[in-house]
């Protein structure tokens, strides 16, 4: 017979589901009828540090789909450069500084939560979390140089021929 696990699943439910300790179903009508719901119940009730714990058991059921569910989430510190202080639409102008601020410490504590959970996976002796460690933090480099190609390209893109003086007493350094 299989275990019905009523409601939302606790963390305790998917590492007893992860551990062979029970046989409910995880990806059944829910999963097809709407995969980002599950996926989302999931990343809630595990975090980070919690998906860790279950992809560093090597005997892990469905052990790739929980790792890719971390790659999901970790890698999003390479998606949370700085935002600027303005609001999304362009006529409600800047943001306060407090309420700037705020977000951005609040980002920076997510940020700085998962990467401590990147941190903890340098001393796994498993060879796929150490590989998982060393990729995302491969990644970083990465990040710089496609940051640095962005700048470089906006500042190639910008047109400033409303600005052109009819005297000609500038030349444009870059060409």
């Amino acid at each position: 017979m299989i275990e019905v696990i009523q409601g939302r699943w606790s963390f305790d439910d998917f590492k007893r589901w992860t551990r062979g300790e029970s046989n409910a179903e995880l990806f059944g009508d829910l999963y097809s009828e709407d995969p980002d719901a599950v996926d989302l119940n999931i990343l809630g009730e595990c975090g980070d540090a919690g998906l860790l714990e279950l992809i560093s058991n090597p005997n892990c059921r469905e052990r790739l789909y929980f790792a890719s569910l971390l790659v999901l989430s970790l890698c999003n510190i390479f998606r949370s450069g700085g935002g600027l202080p303005f609001q999304f639409s362009r006529f409600l102008g800047i943001e306060s500084r407090e309420a700037y601020f705020d977000g951005v410490m609040e980002q920076a504590g997510r940020v700085h939560e998962k990467c401590r959970v990147i941190n903890s996976m340098s001393s796994s002796g498993d060879p796929a979390i150490k590989s998982f460690y060393k990729q995302i933090m491969d990644f970083r480099h990465d990040k710089v140089s496609l940051v640095n190609g962005f700048y470089l390209d906006c500042t190639a893109r910008f047109d400033l021929r409303l600005f052109h003086d009819p005297r000609g007493s500038f030349e444009k350094v870059r060409q």
